[in-house]
């Protein structure tokens, strides 16, 4: 579950550009990989619970790679990506997001990016066969649980 708070909720964050989301992933659950297009920074608190959190830029390197707990604070810079896995007991994390109106896009999942993309496009993007490319897009969109 995430609920956002941007300026369209309230208009003040429009005049601060700063928006807010409150995410609970119950135990074991994924944070599916997602990222800000728009280059807003993301500054997370973990307030209850524990998990593990990933940060990867665009060389596919994790820059962050950790054990999370609560009363931890991390950064997600411009263009990274986040994904988390929460411990048995879950975890909640309260982010503070750089802009008004942000920008989630989801690198798997239902709403991926990927799914946005022709079988043909997704042929010559992975220079792959297009029975490869199909099989890519309908595992990709049931494979992991998506928080929105």
């Amino acid at each position: 579950m995430v609920n956002s708070l941007t300026e369209y909720k309230i208009p003040v964050l429009g005049k601060i550009g700063l928006s807010a989301r409150f995410g609970r992933l119950e135990g074991n659950a994924m944070l599916a990989p997602s990222y800000l297009a728009d280059g807003s920074i993301i500054l997370s608190y973990v307030t209850k619970g524990s998990g593990l959190i990933r940060i990867v830029g665009s060389t596919g390197k994790a820059d962050l790679d950790t054990r999370v707990e609560e009363g931890d604070l991390f950064i997600v810079p411009q263009f990274f990506a986040i994904a988390g896995i929460a411990d048995d007991c879950g975890m909640d994390l309260f982010s503070v997001v750089t802009s008004s109106e942000p920008v989630f896009g989801q690198i798997a999942g239902e709403m991926s990016i990927w799914n946005a993309l022709s079988p043909k496009v997704l042929q010559t993007a992975l220079n792959i066969n297009p029975e490869l490319a199909e099989d890519f897009k309908s595992r990709n969109a049931k494979s992991i649980t998506i928080i929105p």
